[in-house]
């Protein structure tokens, strides 16, 4: 499993170090790479889908695990070693994945669901929620093998301690640096 990040500016920079950091500090390999800044987090978010696709390309059938830059690894994400799905991440709802922490198996599928996000987000491009044209992009995808991650896996201490109690342990922690509008319900 090889993760991978961006970054847009330097601000965004030193985060995506501090997340490659902490990913190397529990075993994992990482690549991080800027991107041009789009002028707003959500318009740089939109930068996902086709970076996703881009590193699809460049690591073959590795699974790829892709992290917010603002995301740090408080222990190695064992659950993800040999997950029999195509796509993982953590939903918001049922439906709705929320993109800090979002994990595909290799090329073969992976792909597909780089390239259907990817065109969602042309299709939308001034929407203000990466989230949103992802779940759209889900569902253009014929028999979807998906695994909805625990809270665990990107947790936010501010918008999930009162949906989720009881976490005492997160694997990897979201710094939610951005401006997100988005609650976490349960």
């Amino acid at each position: 499993m090889h993760v991978i990040s961006f970054y847009t500016n330097e601000k965004y920079r030193r985060e995506a170090e501090g997340m490659k950091a902490s990913a190397e500090a529990v075993g994992l390999s990482c690549s991080i790479t800027e991107k041009p800044d789009l002028g707003a987090w959500w318009m740089n978010a939109n930068h996902k889908s086709s970076f996703i696709l881009e590193c699809v390309e460049k690591y073959g059938d590795e699974p790829l695990l892709y992290q917010d830059a603002d995301t740090r690894f408080l222990k190695y994400p064992k659950l993800l070693d040999g997950l029999d799905a195509d796509f993982a991440a953590f939903f918001n709802s049922p439906v709705v994945p929320i993109g800090a922490t979002l994990w595909f198996n290799g090329k073969t599928r992976a792909k597909k669901y780089a390239e259907a996000w990817s065109k969602v987000v042309a299709a939308n491009p001034s929407r203000e929620d990466d989230t949103i044209n992802f779940k759209e992009a889900l569902e253009l995808i014929k028999q979807p093998r998906i695994r909805h991650l625990p809270p665990t896996y990107c947790w936010h201490e501010k918008t999930m301690r009162n949906a989720y109690p009881g976490v005492t342990d997160p694997i990897i922690i979201h710094g939610n640096i951005g401006i997100h509008n988005y609650p976490i319900t349960r």
